[in-house]
């Protein structure tokens, strides 16, 4: 049982030396994630070669977290190809991940019409709501939203999944 965490932690120290080398040839490169950079500043105390250091800590823990959002065994994939998923393809991936969340969580296009009900509108005919004051709203829909307009200007909208 000793061995086995005693091997893994081996192997986890190996693949950081890689995700390490991966950071240190963009900071070579000159490519440089704010965010992190700044968060490095923050807490160097306003050294720069302390900064450098921080942030490499900082890139190479974001790269493994969106390994494992991804839940990418990223040990398991050849030097060459591992630079170029990150450079290329891993953040996308990220993203993408990221939206199919929020969509998890917006309403669905009936809860949405709904919303729109308890919002005091009465629909009033084909792509037409009415409000409480009797006032005209057309509407249409859009990339997965109610759009309601008045005098051609968005009113209000609503997404849905």
């Amino acid at each position: 049982m000793f061995d086995y965490f005693k091997q893994k932690a081996i192997d986890n120290r190996a693949n950081d030396d890689i995700l390490y080398e991966y950071v240190l040839e963009e900071m070579e490169n000159g490519t440089i994630v704010k965010g992190s950079w700044a968060k490095a500043l923050a807490n160097s105390d306003g050294d720069n070669n302390k900064a450098n250091s921080i942030y490499m800590k900082y890139r190479v823990q974001t790269i493994k977290d969106a390994f494992s959002i991804l839940q990418i065994e990223y040990n398991k994939i050849n030097r060459e190809n591992l630079f170029s998923y990150i450079a290329s393809k891993l953040f996308n991936d990220i993203e993408k991940e990221n939206s199919k969340q929020i969509q998890k969580t917006l309403p669905t296009k009936r809860e949405v019409w709904k919303m729109i009900l308890n919002d005091g509108f009465t629909e009033f005919g084909p792509n037409t709501l009415r409000d409480r004051n009797l006032d005209i709203f057309p509407y249409h829909i859009e990339n997965n939203k109610y759009i309601i307009t008045k005098d051609r200007k968005e009113v209000k909208s609503y997404a849905f999944r």
